[in-house]
Formats: structure tokens, sequence, C-alpha cells
């Protein structure tokens, strides 16, 4: 009977280990999927998304950077999207390879583990590996002070 409970917990613990994204019980932003393959020509879509389960947040910003000789933005899309007020309406430049974004959350704030930020449709314009990062980013917790808690920001392939 201790070896069957020992090997079930060893499965569970690898299971979420292999399929929870990495900081997903922190305060974070991540992009998921975390991986795909596409051809040139292709359009796939990727979310931008939001982890702060332990602390109510109300507004979230961030970069998301993308190599121009590869991908091309073809839209962005808010709905959905966790937050509600958009101090910068969500904007890309194909030139310069980012989308950037910022909005609020009103009270009582977000505080869960799985919240849709952004989605965002890509064009493959190139062949090769291609990553897809949050290279800035904040998440402002809701304590009347506006700590930043953002701890991790994600990165795609």
């Amino acid at each position: 009977m201790r070896s069957f409970v020992l090997k079930t917990l060893f499965s569970v613990t690898l299971l979420t280990l292999l399929f929870v994204p990495k900081g997903v019980f922190a305060d974070t932003l991540f992009v998921s999927p975390l991986s795909g393959t596409y051809a040139t020509g292709e359009t796939f879509s990727i979310r931008i998304m939001v982890s702060s389960p332990r602390q109510s947040i109300n507004a979230i910003s961030g970069v998301l950077s993308y190599p121009t000789d590869k991908l091309q933005v073809t839209s962005v899309s808010k709905i959905g999207s966790v937050l509600s007020l958009w101090v910068q309406e969500p904007s890309f430049s194909n030139s310069k390879g980012t989308v950037t974004f910022e909005g609020v959350v009103p009270n009582p704030g977000f505080a869960e583990s799985n919240g849709r930020v952004l989605a965002i449709n890509f064009k493959v314009v190139g062949t090769g590996p291609a990553d897809i990062r949050l290279t800035s980013g904040s998440l402002l917790a809701n304590d009347g002070y506006g700590t930043n808690v953002l701890k991790t920001l994600g990165t795609a392939s």
C-alpha cells in the first residue's frame, strides 16, 4: 500500500512539473502556448496570460517582443481580457517587433492563476526558430500603494 501511495504521489508531482507552466502559481505574465511549429505563410495565435493567485492586482502592463524577420503581427484582441479599462490601448509595431499594453482591473482586482490579458495573431514570414518573449512588464498590487509584485516574465518558441 505504501508503495502505491509513493508511486501515485511521484506521478502527480511529475505531471504537475511537466504540464503546468513555470511560475503559474507566482505573480507572473506568461505566453500560451509555450511552443508551436508553423510553416511560412501560416497564421497562429498566442495569448498573454496573467497569474496572481495570492495577491489581488489592479493594473497590468507589458511589452512583448518578436523577431520581425520571422513573424508579423496581423491583429491584437482584448476580447475576454481581465483588463476592462485601458490606459494604453494594445498596439503593435511590425517594424520594431513589439506589442505593448497597459490596463486596469477595477476593484477588487484580479487574484486568480489563469487570466487572459490579450490574444495576438501572427503570420509566419520567415523560417527558423522564433522566440516570443515578454521583455518588460508590471503587475501592480491592489494594496493602495501600487506595489509591483511581478516575479516572472514568460517566453515562447
